[in-house]
């Protein structure tokens, strides 16, 4: 799935914590997703400060801080939920983002696994795929 640049929606205010801030406030999944150190160094390489806000481990948990407003992040695409991908339309920043990797999400159940272990997460990520492959 492709990685995605998101936000909240609000451009005004994103717009204003860089000037007043002069650096990239990321909300972002913990240091053993690669989305994590592709948007530090991705940043890092065209020279723009980043400060990460927060570091959780569930969708939710970033959702909630980035729909709030304290932050940007990087989600794959069949993960955005309510977020708003950030765009060279609707980015308000004086710089373009950099481009982010594909990744692959896997899920593995092992024999011992309880049969119903992981089927709604499955079928919740099938869903969410088809409804972005579809727009």
């Amino acid at each position: 799935d492709e990685g995605m640049w998101a936000f909240n929606g609000d451009t005004l205010a994103l717009k204003q914590h860089y000037e007043d801030k002069s650096s990239v406030p990321l909300i972002l999944f913990d240091k053993s997703c690669h989305f994590h150190h592709s948007a530090i160094q991705g940043l890092s390489q065209i020279n723009i400060a980043s400060q990460v806000i927060c570091s959780a481990n569930s969708v939710s948990a970033i959702a909630s801080l980035v729909l709030a407003g304290q932050g940007i992040t990087v989600v794959a695409r069949t993960s955005l939920g309510q977020m708003t991908i950030l765009t060279e339309d609707n980015n308000p920043l004086p710089f373009v983002l950099p481009k982010l990797p594909e990744v692959i999400i896997e899920m593995v159940i092992t024999a011992n696994a309880h049969p119903n272990f992981g089927r709604a997460q499955l079928a919740e990520v099938c869903e969410n795929y088809l409804k972005v492959s579809s727009n």
